[in-house]
């Protein structure tokens, strides 16, 4: 495995830079870092596989993954790619909030670190830090749709394109 192991200062700078963070002080992305888990991939290894139920979302701190949604159509059922995330992305985030199997898998490209973060020890924050663990929902919340617009663009050219092909 190459060498992985982001600094503190590597770790706050990519905390920084993403929507799940913004609006919060140094203080509390220093909070997000002491609950977070460190975790290592090797290249091709599945990080989530779909249908499992996730219990944490992820922050890539170094490496590059790439999405995968089973397509039950297709003969024989195959895995489509669906995106590429890299050092700085997040995913995951649906199984804070819902807790249900998960709906891609996620297969590491390269060696990857991530920084974890649980149920559990995100609701630790509830009583903690209230109001950073409200920022943190809120942030998700808008993520996520962010990516669902994504994924639906994607979809519609999708089924545009299949149709003019024909």
């Amino acid at each position: 495995m190459e060498k992985l192991d982001a600094t503190i200062t590597e770790q706050l700078a990519l905390l920084g830079n993403h929507r799940l963070f913004r609006r919060m002080s140094i203080e509390e992305k220093k909070a997000f870092l002491e609950i977070g888990k460190k975790e290592y991939y090797c290249a091709g290894k599945y990080i989530i596989v779909e249908d499992d139920i996730g219990e944490s979302f992820y922050l890539m701190l170094k490496g590059k993954v790439k999405i995968l949604k089973n397509v039950p159509l297709s003969e024989p059922e195959k895995a489509e790619c669906i995106g590429i995330l890299e050092t700085g992305d997040t995913f995951g985030e649906m199984a804070i909030l819902n807790q249900e199997p998960s709906t891609a898998s996620v297969f590491a490209l390269t060696d990857c670190e991530v920084l974890s973060f649980n149920t559990l020890n995100l609701e630790s924050m509830l009583s903690s830090l209230p109001s950073t663990y409200i920022k943190l929902l809120k942030n998700m919340i808008y993520t996520i749709s962010c990516k669902l617009g994504v994924m639906g663009t994607r979809f519609a050219l999708t089924l545009f394109s299949d149709k003019n092909d024909n």
